[in-house]
């Protein structure tokens, strides 16, 4: 059902003094946690290689040790999927608004409406990222052996190692105090 004069029966006369319902929004955060590509695709794959593994020692006229398992290993497929909401506005409701520049609320509530909607999905990422993992609290003692797991660890798919460091904490919110006391304590 549209907006109709009736859910706006104070923007019809004159002597308003303000318009509020636009709160101060969090900062997004998924920006700060995943890279953006464009695409035009509604399907797109990317495929994991294995390359070369680590060289052999070899004697004065032996044969030379070969390689031959590269290839591909794994194929990710990303499927882009659309978003949408609107709202309607009957032809009376903007024809008698005597405070046109006022009605922004609409405007900025759809945009702050796509953008939660993008946190929301890329949120999923996390809360189902302790599907395959053992979960541990978070403590220093966590943190120092997820460090040294990540540098100490990491491969490519021939086993060579990878320079993976770690660089990024996100948590949430009911762990916001305790990751504070880790950083920000002597």
């Amino acid at each position: 059902m549209p907006v109709a004069l009736s859910q706006i029966r104070d923007l019809l006369l004159p002597g308003l003094w303000g318009v509020s319902g636009k709160y101060p929004m969090i900062e997004r955060q998924w920006p700060k946690v995943f890279d953006q590509t464009d695409s035009n695709m509604a399907l797109e794959r990317r495929v994991a290689m294995r390359y070369l593994g680590y060289a052999m020692l070899k004697q004065e006229g032996a044969p030379t040790a070969f390689d031959n398992a590269a290839g591909q290993r794994f194929a990710y497929n990303a499927e882009h999927f659309e978003i949408g909401l609107g709202y309607a506005i009957t032809r009376k409701a903007i024809d008698d608004n005597l405070y046109k520049s006022e009605f922004g609320p609409s405007n900025d509530g759809l945009m702050e409406s796509f953008k939660e909607t993008e946190e929301t999905y890329a949120a999923a990422v996390f809360n189902s990222g302790t599907t395959f993992n053992a979960a541990v609290g978070l403590n220093e003692t966590s943190l120092l052996n997820a460090a040294i797991a990540v540098r100490a660890n990491w491969v490519d798919n021939a086993g060579l190692k990878i320079h993976a460091r770690t660089t990024k904490l996100s948590v949430p919110a009911a762990l916001a105090p305790i990751a504070l006391r880790l950083f920000r304590s002597e």
